[in-house]
C-alpha cells in the first residue's frame, strides 16, 4: 500500500537561496516547526538523524538515509519503522524555477508499507499541516533579505 502527502508553495525566492536554507541543517530548530532538527552529511547514502513534530503530536526521531541532494533542484530521503516494508517514508524537496526570482517549492513523503493504513492515514491531516506550516515558515524566512 502507497498513500502520498504532498503540498506546495510559491516562493518569491531564487531556488538557489532556497536550497541554502534547507541545506542549513544547524538553523532548523530557528525556523522549522515541523523538522525540528537534522544533522548529517549531504552525501547521498549517509544516514542523518531527523527529529519531526506535527502539530499536536509527540516528536518522533529516525535515521533515514539519504538518497538524493541535487543542488537547486531535489533533496529526497527515506526512512522505515524497523523492518523494511513495515513502514518506509521518502521524503522530498522539489524546487522549479517558475520566473524571474521565483520558485515553485513542492514538499511531499511517499509512505509505503503494511501499517501505512493503521498509522499514516489516521494522522495524514496534522502531518499535512506540518508540512504547509514548514513550507510557510520557508517562505518568509527565504523572502525576509
Amino acid at each position: 500500500m502507497a498513500y502520498e502527502i504532498r503540498t506546495q508553495i510559491i516562493i518569491q525566492s531564487p531556488a538557489a537561496k532556497i536550497w541554502q536554507v534547507l541545506t542549513d541543517f544547524p538553523s532548523y530548530p530557528n525556523w522549522n516547526p515541523f523538522i525540528r532538527s537534522i544533522s548529517g552529511s549531504l552525501s547521498v547514502g549517509q544516514r542523518l538523524k531527523v527529529e519531526i513534530q506535527p502539530p499536536g503530536q509527540k516528536a518522533m526521531r529516525f535515521k533515514p538515509r539519504l538518497l538524493q541532494a541535487k543542488t537547486m533542484e531535489r533533496l529526497a530521503w527515506k526512512g522505515r519503522v524497523l523492518l523494511p516494508g513495515l513502514l518506509d517514508g521518502e521524503h522530498i524537496f522539489e524546487l522549479a524555477p517558475t520566473a524571474y526570482q521565483t520558485t515553485h517549492f513542492t514538499h511531499r513523503e511517499i509512505f509505503t508499507g503494511i501499517f501505512v493504513g493503521m498509522l499514516i492515514k489516521p494522522n495524514a491531516q496534522s502531518i499535512k499541516q506540518g508540512f504547509e506550516q514548514m513550507n510557510e515558515q520557508l517562505r518568509l524566512k527565504c523572502q525576509q533579505s
